[in-house]
């Protein structure tokens, strides 16, 4: 059902340990000294559009992709690494979504059959359970994760749990950065969405979508 990212993030990996002993915290922990947990925002001041999702249909009518550059979208992390009780979120405007030709995004966009972004304006993913891999990521690797949550495409809303990864690294500012990336798939996107595939009604390749993503969140305040 999942399919492989096909690039890495383009960041290099710094072992936990290395990245907390600068910072003066404890080995794994992300929250505040005092217990709080932190609030992290996708970074939408990234100018190398680090934050990204990307879809397409199976072959043979895998030549039917587009992707989303512009992500908008927080979690609450405690220290180590539990999601708090506010949540998850994160969402794009189904106007930013494109297939790389001008007419064939209108038509995307806009028809009842596809993403009817007039009535429809905006996908979510709520989230509400992260399960860490903790072996892995207190040896100062990447953690495997697996994300819990409710999408919503089109004003309908499914439970959906996405098998990612989530790393930690340091910008050239000193500051710590979370890195998640991943993939999932929608089956039955003819009845469930309404999204008219390529292909006859009876191809399966057109009547499931999958998709990879890649964001890149920031550090920005604390929660109560």
């Amino acid at each position: 059902m999942m399919i492989g990212l096909r690039r890495q993030c383009g960041v290099t990996f710094l072992a936990l340990g290395c990245i907390i002993g600068e910072m003066g915290c404890h080995l794994g922990r992300i929250g505040t000294a005092d217990g709080h947990a932190s609030v992290w925002m996708i970074d939408e001041s990234d100018e190398h559009s680090s934050s990204v999702i990307r879809f397409h249909f199976p072959p043979p009518h895998d030549e039917y992709a587009g992707e989303v550059q512009r992500v908008q979208g927080m979690i609450h992390l405690d220290e180590e690494f539990r999601l708090c009780r506010e949540g998850g979120r994160f969402s794009v405007d189904v106007m930013d979504v494109t297939l790389g030709e001008p007419d064939l995004d209108e038509n995307v966009r806009n028809n009842v059959e596809f993403l009817f972004g007039k009535k429809f304006p905006e996908s979510t993913l709520h989230l509400r359970r992260i399960i860490v891999d903790r072996d892995r990521f207190i040896r100062g690797r990447y953690a495997d994760v697996t994300l819990n949550g409710d999408f919503t495409l089109k004003g309908v809303s499914i439970p959906l749990s996405v098998t990612a990864v989530l790393e930690v690294v340091v910008d050239p500012g000193g500051f710590p950065v979370l890195l998640l990336g991943g993939s999932f798939s929608l089956e039955n996107t003819r009845e469930t969405f309404g999204i008219e595939g390529p292909g006859a009604e009876d191809d399966p390749s057109g009547d499931r979508m999958l998709f990879e993503f890649r964001f890149r969140l920031v550090q920005c305040s604390r929660s109560p």
